[in-house]
């Protein structure tokens, strides 16, 4: 029988097609990692998000390790690399919040764009202010959007009926346009567009994707969105561009370190919050009722088939 070592908030459908499949499932969503270390030995299939940290370290003591699942999208908190060469297999559902970041995505670059939260402030202040609440559209602009995997080609959708142009690029793609999204190079995508929103997974590549030259290279005023991970984006290059006006506005749902505790000390930080054109939220953009019952299922199901195959 093998034994399913869960350590993370999980919906219940999880741990009960785990059971019904023949597996011991424990589950200790309040696991620290000092407390996942210490127990994962007696483990074949670990479960984390992002707040456990599987390190060669930690596969190390997982001497019966065979599967590792990440609920959820990225898997940059795993070194799935010595994973994959100790022979344990590494999944995660991005499938399962890919429409919750789209629609989330869309309503951070709503709210920017019709300066909504302000506005609705003032108004449960007592504060009336039309002209300087005047916001600006969409259609007619061009959206560009990098990384076109499961949440970029679910962003790209929500913009039907908008009126607008929609660009992608990604690396690692090709022969993903269609009538709807045209596929670009980098260079192309940021001489044209509007709005740029990122959806990559965090690597040396993307790391501080968003830096000085970044916003060098804008020939035009854009809306930066980000619902990725936080440190694509430097937040002194961020707070350059806003100063400058190359970026009109900025979406974030992510952050370079969360909570952003240690960042209340980093004045680039500290003014961002300041600018009524940023918009944050918690990292929240695949959080949603639906998004936490499809992570998981999608997570068991691929796990499940696994082992049917093995």
């Amino acid at each position: 029988m093998k034994h399913v070592l869960i350590t993370c908030p999980m919906h219940p459908v999880f741990a009960a097609q785990m059971r019904d499949a023949g597996f011991q499932v424990t589950e200790e969503p309040t696991m620290d990692q000092a407390a996942v270390e210490a127990a994962v030995a007696d483990y074949e299939i670990l479960i984390v998000t992002t707040k456990t940290k599987v390190t060669s370290t930690l596969i190390d003591k997982g001497v019966k390790l065979e599967v590792i699942g990440r609920s959820g999208s990225g898997l940059d908190t795993i070194d799935v690399a010595y994973a994959e060469r100790k022979g344990i297999a590494c999944f995660n559902s991005p499938e399962g919040n890919r429409n919750a970041v789209a629609e989330h995505a869309m309503a951070m670059v709503l709210a920017l764009s019709t300066n909504l939260l302000r506005s609705d402030r003032e108004v449960r202040s007592g504060v009336w202010r039309r002209e300087p609440n005047r916001g600006f559209e969409w259609q007619g602009k061009t959206i560009g959007i990098i990384g076109f995997g499961n949440t970029g080609r679910y962003f790209a959708q929500k913009w039907r009926g908008f009126a607008v142009h929609v660009v992608a690029y990604d690396k690692y793609k090709s022969g993903f346009g269609d009538d709807w999204v045209e596929e670009v190079g980098y260079e192309e995508l940021i001489e044209r567009a509007d709005l740029i929103s990122f959806h990559t997974p965090l690597t040396k590549e993307t790391r501080h994707w968003v830096n000085e030259v970044f916003i060098d290279r804008l020939p035009r005023p854009i809306v930066l969105v980000n619902t990725a991970r936080g440190p694509i984006v430097e937040l002194a290059a961020l707070r350059r561009g806003l100063d400058e006006g190359k970026i009109i506005g900025a979406c974030l749902d992510v952050l370079p370190e969360e909570p952003p505790v240690k960042l209340l000390a980093d004045d680039n930080y500290s003014a961002l919050l300041g600018y009524s054109s940023v918009v944050f939220s918690p990292h929240i953009a695949g959080w949603t009722k639906e998004s936490h019952r499809l992570l998981s299922t999608y997570l068991a199901d691929k796990i499940l088939t696994h082992y049917r195959i093995s």
